[in-house]
């Protein structure tokens, strides 16, 4: 699954010009943060509610802390906090 990227900046650029680098976030730190399991965020990446990359057998999944932040702030306003 793909995020949707800014049309009014695709690249991602900063104010400076130069490109905005965003952190990849292991799976269990997905799940620290989440304060759930391991196998929960698995479930949440795989039913695309979480956009992730696969970055081979041994890095295996990591997910933008800017997607983490999106999906927190989304299920926050859902469950009507501000």
């Amino acid at each position: 699954m793909e995020a949707e990227g800014d049309p009014e900046n695709p690249v991602g650029l900063n104010d400076g010009g130069k490109i905005m680098q965003d952190r990849l976030l292991d799976v269990s730190v997905v799940a620290q943060r989440l304060y759930v399991s391991t196998s929960t965020v698995y479930r949440l990446l795989w039913g695309g509610y979480i956009p992730f990359v696969k970055m081979g057998i041994k890095r295996g999944y990591k997910v933008r802390e800017t997607d983490l932040n999106e999906f927190i702030r989304k299920r926050e306003e859902s469950a009507g906090y501000e």
